[in-house]
């Protein structure tokens, strides 16, 4: 009896709203000084990376120009650049090379504003941003409402990550595997597929090659459920609008807050997608819990942030 009293007069603390915990913390953080924003001398966006999620970086700038009425261009040498621009009817080749804009100098250096890598760019041209970033890729198909696309290959790129970041960067830990195994084997109405040159090899799953950019792009594009590390894929599941449940393991999980409303020099934070769901390898949040088999169902049910909701995406545009 007076256990129960107890329990009545001090309730259970309950968490705050994550929009009230996103604000929070970004009116007590301080923002990195950036050159300010001059209007670009060029009008063709380009990257020196040519990874697939860099060069997913490239697909927006023409649709979102044409949308405006307006003739910006993107180039990029990548092998992966005309086979992605092939599903956007914007594109238009670049005689001109005189003005290329390097992409990452454009929003590391200079204050292109809060939110995505996307949104910075197409403010860093005078373009309205969506408030839900993502690339672009034209695709028409069917897509299987029970498949689910897994990716955990960090490619050559992560070298230095591992080397100045986190030893373990984009890679998936042994307990780790159990748990999606585990998850795979309580949801047999899914079908599970693995793609990437290095697969995990993930019981339960069905490695599938793709020779080239095409072929990934049709495969996850045929797919209704994106499960990963940050990666090149990753950025097209998002393009194609998957549900994605994306795995980190850096940086600490009380520290990642998205959308992204300050720049803070947080690493990772211009590649977070506010409309997708990440879980941690290394610790949990209320808003980036920790995986376990329990967190990846409950992910799958809309039960963790953002809810497959986008009822939060507007808060790039709270004044702190």
């Amino acid at each position: 009896m007076i256990a129960a009293l107890t329990n009545i007069l001090s309730p259970t603390p309950v968490a705050s709203a994550p929009e009230d915990q996103i604000i929070a913390h970004y009116r007590a953080a301080s923002a990195i000084p950036l050159k300010p924003l001059r209007t670009p001398m060029g009008d063709v966006l380009t990257t020196v990376t040519q990874g697939l999620g860099d060069t997913m970086m490239m697909t927006d700038l023409p649709a979102a120009s044409a949308k405006q009425g307006k003739q910006f261009q993107s180039f990029s040498p990548s092998r992966h650049f005309l086979p992605l621009m092939a599903y956007n009817p914007h594109y238009k080749d670049v005689k001109d090379k005189a003005y290329l804009l390097n992409a990452p100098d454009l929003v590391r250096q200079y204050d292109c504003g809060n939110g995505h890598y996307l949104q910075r760019i197409r403010r860093a041209f005078g373009l309205g941003i969506d408030d839900k970033p993502h690339g672009f890729i034209a695709w028409k198909g069917m897509r299987s409402r029970q498949r689910v696309v897994l990716h955990f290959d960090a490619g050559v790129h992560v070298r230095w990550q591992r080397k100045k970041v986190h030893p373990r960067a984009r890679m998936i830990y042994p307990e780790t595997k159990l748990m999606l195994e585990q998850f795979i084997a309580d949801n047999r109405d899914l079908e599970f597929i693995e793609i990437g040159e290095t697969p995990l090899n993930v019981k339960g799953s069905r490695h599938v090659h793709t020779a080239n950019t095409t072929e990934l792009v049709e495969r996850i594009a045929a797919s209704n459920w994106f499960v990963g590390i940050i990666s090149g894929p990753m950025h097209v599941a998002t393009a194609l609008g998957l549900k994605c449940v994306v795995i980190l393991n850096f940086p600490p999980p009380s520290t990642i807050f998205v959308p992204t409303l300050k720049v803070t020099g947080q690493i990772e934070s211009e590649w977070l997608y506010p409309q997708n769901v990440h879980l941690h390898q290394e610790g949990g949040s209320t808003l980036v819990p920790r995986i376990t088999v329990d967190n990846l169902k409950r992910a799958f049910a809309g039960e963790i942030y953002p809810f497959w909701s986008d009822k939060y995406l507007a808060l790039i545009h709270e004044r702190l």
